[in-house]
């Protein structure tokens, strides 16, 4: 029980000299941070045999909050290890994972909005309708 009783307190997570973490949180991190910058390469390069449009795009988007999350993340595990002043507070993570988290949540929305989209391309009833409605002119 002891070890839930420091997160509820600010000091532990707005502390400017921070305790380092424990070896098996710092290889959880470490590896953590290696499984998401792992599964950015290989989303980038799985990207390019995408047919669909819609889903290449949000392979895409994934890889890239995937690699910058493993950036920042090893950024911020280097501050902790090194025990830097202000940089190493705890409240850094929580930042961190709500960053990824909210970024996550948002490139599901947008993949949801251009499924979306897509299927109503895809209409023949619509794409009929369409067709008699002026169209933009490309430009020189």
């Amino acid at each position: 029980m002891n070890f839930f009783k420091p997160l509820v307190s600010l000091s532990f997570w707005f502390s400017y000299y921070a305790t380092p973490f424990s070896p098996w949180v710092s290889k959880t991190i470490l590896a953590v941070m290696a499984v998401l910058a792992f599964a950015a390469i290989m989303l980038l390069l799985w990207k390019s045999r995408i047919k669909d449009r819609v889903s290449r795009h949000a392979a895409g988007r994934v890889a890239v909050c995937d690699l910058t999350a493993a950036v920042s993340g090893l950024l911020l595990w280097f501050v902790t290890y090194e025990s830097v002043p202000f940089l190493s507070a705890r409240i850094f993570w929580v930042v961190w994972l709500a960053t990824f988290v909210t970024w996550k949540y948002f490139i599901y929305r947008r993949l949801q909005k251009d499924q979306s989209d897509e299927r109503m391309l895809q209409d023949p009833e619509r794409a009929a309708y369409e067709k008699y409605l002026p169209k933009p002119k490309g430009r020189k």
